[in-house]
């Protein structure tokens, strides 16, 4: 009866997005470089242009069968998104956010799948590419969006194009180019807590066929929430970055353009609440009490070359992306969240990763084609101390992961017609992963590991070391239908891979170890083995875009279906002698299932209004360990969600633009945004509240478009929105939460010369 229900339910969207066909699609403004191969709009909606399909040409948005959010500048700028923890609100069903309980490390969200562990070894579910150049770790990922000139969200597999991990969706990320003029762009902005922003760039030509910029960033936030432990505010953290370019152009058919960035982070530690310490969450406000402020410390460096060479072949484009990303990060946090050193985690990483990837595209009569190779190596060092009641419990443990991904790729789309094309393409990888870890297992033991350096072996060898190579292969089909003009429907298959890998936080067989006593039942999480396998999916999916009352309003929808085997899931579990120890497994199958919808409107002129909605849920299938922590395998494990999985989320918004007589325009605009509760952690045994955001702005642009100045507020119904809770077992028994900043009020001011 359950699967009946399901079927009609899938099937009555699938009806409903297909009768919509009779009204139209969704988008804004492109960014700089790429609009220009963008048609002009006849009238109404601008076109926004992608290049998610890598084609050997730009595309509108609306031309492209994938469920894609695209924000250009002007959309980034008006919404003052801050990072990319503030642009979920624009897309249904997704959720960029940070880990809470370590800063500036992703859990990024789409479509029910994502991560919800600050360790390094958890393989995104949502991959992250700037510039082209994949990210290989979810830390430091949490990106600036000061001098973008477009971000996409791609919500579904990605995985003939993008590769590895990109099971929910990819975010692709471009960071604007220089333009053939000179210009001097800066901005700076002031808020409550306080917080301070201050950046600008230099760019224009430096002879013929050259040209060059450089952009830079600073943020200062002295803090938001009260502790009146510390006597000041929690929450500080200074950042910034500097990013030089250059643009080459030595030969009418060839661009090369070559970008460094160097980036820095310091601040607290996370913010927690310990909800045993008030006689409800709610007492206690936005007030926090804990006796360490922890710490902060991210450093980064990138170099990115990306070479575009146009070929008389098909009229296509030979394109050569380089990267390489080099991240030292450190953090320290006072899980406990109040007095007392019960619960204190220091943790060390140095990352270091090159890519290369290498495709043609061109198309031949009716077929658009695109053809590559693709390589990617990471090596990572990873340190954990946990000091626990005190002194009495010291841990230390960790290790190094290397890795490296070959792939070979191919999709062209074939048009029968002017109203009918296929597409169909596929992948296939091979990703080898070795891995040497350590542990200090019990009281009394030499540690392997010695903070102080930040090195490991110095007593003894890996506990655990070992090897593994995982081939995949990721088809994907799609047939494209236009029944009319601004009308696409499409319907795909595909299929996506999260790839396995090394536990580094879990490094022996802990039965085996002297000193200590497994806790861990045998048909729970596994204590015996780090490795955990490939998840792997298949994603069906009916969507359509349409542009409808002479391109007033903008209709985009879609509805899916993902089938996965072997879901990798994260468990933290009661452990005497480590306070938790925490798990990877691939602990059970699933569907995932929803839908989203997107839509723009121009009722009237300078009124423009945006909404959107989504809806996913998750069954259980083939459940093969115990999630719940009761020591049994049951249906109470078999009702579970994955953590940070919301079923409903929406967004409604206008802006209204009126210009005066002298040329003056004033922008006013408001945004709320909605999403439901989701679990914290895989037990479900605490959700994080329902998140309300009503966000608003006034913008006043002089006449010249030189000089702007903005007032605006974030989070104005100063809603307690959590962004972490977890449930500390035995021997602690309390909770901890960590919550975003309550309302904020700033004002900012612009200029372009």
């Amino acid at each position: 009866m359950k699967k009946s229900r399901k079927r009609s339910y899938l099937c009555g969207a699938a009806v409903a997005i297909l009768g919509c066909m009779s009204s139209p699609a969704l988008a804004q403004g492109a960014g700089n470089n790429v609009s220009e191969t963008a048609e002009a709009p006849r009238s109404g909606l601008e076109d926004i242009v992608v290049t998610a399909q890598k084609k050997n040409r730009a595309e509108k948005l609306q031309d492209v069968p994938v469920a894609i959010t695209a924000l250009g500048p002007t959309q980034l700028e008006q919404a003052r998104f801050k990072d990319l923890t503030d642009i979920a609100i624009r897309a249904p069903g997704v959720a960029l956010e940070e880990n809470g309980g370590t800063r500036g490390i992703a859990s990024f969200n789409i479509r029910g799948l994502g991560t919800n562990s600050s360790s390094p070894a958890t393989e995104p579910a949502v991959g992250t590419f700037v510039d082209g150049v994949y990210l290989g770790t979810n830390i430091g990922v949490t990106l600036d969006t000061f001098d973008l000139e477009g971000i996409e969200i791609l919500r579904g597999p990605q995985g003939t194009l993008q590769g590895r991990n990109v099971t929910g969706g990819a975010i692709l990320i471009r960071t604007r180019r220089p333009s053939d003029t000179l210009s001097i762009r800066g901005q700076a902005s002031i808020e409550t807590g306080p917080e301070y922003n201050i950046a600008g760039s230099v760019e224009g030509p430096l002879s013929t066929g050259v040209r060059a910029k450089v952009a830079g960033y600073y943020r200062k936030d002295d803090g938001w929430f009260n502790n009146p432990t510390l006597g000041r505010d929690m929450g500080r953290q200074t950042s910034w970055f500097v990013r030089p370019m250059i643009v080459l152009e030595p030969w009418s058919n060839v661009e090369q353009t070559i970008i460094y960035e160097r980036g820095r982070t310091r601040g607290d530690g996370g913010v927690f609440q310990r909800l045993a310490l008030a006689a409800d969450s709610g007492s206690l406000g936005f007030q926090n009490l804990q006796d360490n402020p922890g710490f902060t410390s991210t450093d980064y460096d990138a170099i990115t070359s990306d070479t575009a060479i146009n070929v008389g072949f098909g009229n296509g484009v030979i394109t050569n992306i380089f990267g390489y990303r080099n991240v030292r990060n450190e953090w320290q946090a006072d899980f406990d969240g109040g007095p007392g050193a019960l619960f204190t985690n220091t943790d060390f990483m140095r990352q270091h990763q090159f890519s290369e990837e290498i495709r043609y595209a061109g198309s031949f009569g009716k077929l658009d084609l695109t053809v590559g190779g693709y390589f990617f190596q990471q090596h990572y060092f990873y340190l954990e101390n946990r000091v626990l009641l005190a002194g009495a419990i010291n841990r230390t443990y960790g290790g190094t992961i290397d890795q490296r991904a070959f792939g070979v790729f191919a999709q062209g789309e074939y048009h029968f017609s002017d109203t009918l094309s296929l597409t169909l393409g596929g992948r296939y990888t091979t990703e080898r992963k070795r891995a040497e870890l350590y542990l200090q297992p019990s009281v009394g033991n030499v540690s392997s590991c010695d903070y102080a350096t930040k090195t490991c072996g110095v007593g003894g060898p890996p506990v655990y070391r070992d090897s593994d190579t995982w081939p995949t292969f990721t088809p994907k089909f799609s047939l494209n239908y236009k029944p009319e003009a601004g009308v696409l429907v499409y319907a795909s298959v595909s299929r996506g891979i999260r790839n396995g890998g090394y536990n580094v936080r879990q490094a022996a067989n802990r039965a085996s170890l002297p000193g200590v006593v497994p806790v861990v039942p045998a048909n729970t999480m596994p204590a015996s083995n780090p490795r955990y396998d490939i998840e792997d999916q298949w994603a069906y999916e009916v969507g359509f875009k349409s542009d409808l009352l002479n391109r007033k309003l903008r209709l985009n929808g879609s509805v899916f279906l993902n089938t996965l085997k072997g879901l990798q899931r994260d468990s933290i579990v009661g452990d005497p002698a480590f306070g938790t120890i925490a798990l990877i497994a691939n602990a059970t199958d699933a569907t995932v299932y929803g839908f989203d919808a997107e839509m723009v409107l121009l009722p009237v002129e300078g009124l423009q209004l945006d909404a959107n909605v989504g809806y996913v849920d998750t069954d259980y299938k083939n459940v093969r360990f115990d999630l719940t922590g009761d020591g049994k395998i049951d249906a109470a494990d078999y009702r579970l969600k994955p953590p940070r999985s919301a079923r409903w989320s929406y967004n409604i918004g206008g802006t209204y633009t009126y210009e005066l007589a002298n040329g003056t325009k004033v922008a006013a605009n408001a945004n709320y945004a909605f999403r439901s509760a989701a679990p914290s952690s895989d037990d479900n045994v605490r959700y994080l509240t329902s998140r309300r955001l009503l966000t608003a702005s006034l913008t006043v642009t002089l006449p010249d478009s030189r000089f702007e100045i903005s007032l605006y507020g974030k989070n104005l119904l100063n809603d307690s929105n959590e962004g972490f809770v977890l449930n500390l077992p035995a021997p602690f028994g309390f909770t901890v939460r960590a919550l975003d900043e309550g309302r904020v009020i700033g004002v900012a001011g612009k200029f372009k010369l």
